[in-house]
């Protein structure tokens, strides 16, 4: 080990090969916290995956019958599943709508009316 003492003593490096030391400390302070960045966005993706409870499915029982009501003369045409939802498609006298409705509570989140563009 080297005495602190013996640092006082030591000439100072050439202008050149002090430039190249500042340009390898500049850069290991970049790639750090380049690293460091990266490590922090897995870390929040990580989180946030955890945490995401939108896709959560709903445990609904035999007993637990849902019921739809739709409109009398509508046809219904199609249903998916859309998240935490149900999108619904019916063919209404006056036009076809989507409706999606939430799965946990059967209320409508949105309702979308589909008609011909010009």
């Amino acid at each position: 080990m080297s005495n602190p003492a013996d640092d006082h003593d030591e000439e100072p490096l050439d202008p050149k090969v002090e430039a190249v030391r500042q340009k390898l400390v500049r850069l290991l302070l970049v790639s750090g916290g380049i690293m460091l960045l990266g490590f922090l966005a897995v870390f929040a993706a990580i989180v946030y995956k955890i945490n995401d409870v939108a896709d959560t499915p709903v445990a609904i029982s035999a007993d637990e019958a849902r019921t739809l009501a739709v409109p009398a003369g509508a046809e219904w045409l199609n249903s998916a599943p859309a998240g935490s939802g149900l999108l619904v498609t019916l063919r209404l006298p006056d036009g076809t709508v989507i409706i999606q409705r939430h799965s946990a509570d059967g209320t409508v989140i949105s309702r979308w009316r589909l008609e011909e563009a010009d």
